[in-house]
């Protein structure tokens, strides 16, 4: 496993399941694999609990080793792999920043402009209304 902090006990609980798999519903190994799974989480949890507060406690000294620590708790990470390079713009593919730049700015700029434009104007129907409603006469 890529974690470090799983319990190594997990071999147990993959025989259990194939054993339970085996067994018709109703069985007790299904209750004893429950539990063992139960079991297992529990310390799974409280083993990536641990493992991190001992790096944390560790490296509290050391703001920069504290920081690659909390990264993987967290999900975040420096990886800008996934950036895309190149944007299909007016069926032209696009690779220059500057370009993507200024297109990403056009459109942001003018996205509030070309929505409000699509809303209809309600003012109109909703004086009609009242008038016919409270039977006003222009």
């Amino acid at each position: 496993m890529d974690n470090p902090w799983y319990p190594k006990i997990s071999e147990k609980l993959d025989k259990l399941y194939t054993e339970k798999l085996r067994t018709p519903k109703g069985q007790p190994v299904h209750d004893a694999c429950k539990k063992y799974r139960n079991m297992y989480i529990k310390i799974k949890r409280v083993s990536k609990q641990l493992y991190f507060y001992n790096i944390l406690e560790r490296y509290k000294k050391y703001i920069k080793i504290t920081w690659k620590a909390i990264r993987p708790i967290t999900g975040k990470s420096h990886d800008k792999s996934c950036i895309c390079t190149t944007f299909n713009i007016n069926n032209n593919s696009i690779t220059d920043r500057h370009v993507i730049s200024n297109e990403f700015c056009k459109f942001f700029s003018n996205v509030g402009k070309t929505y409000a434009a699509a809303i209809p104007d309600v003012r109109e129907k909703t004086e009609e209304r009242t008038a016919k409603k409270f039977h006003v006469s222009n």
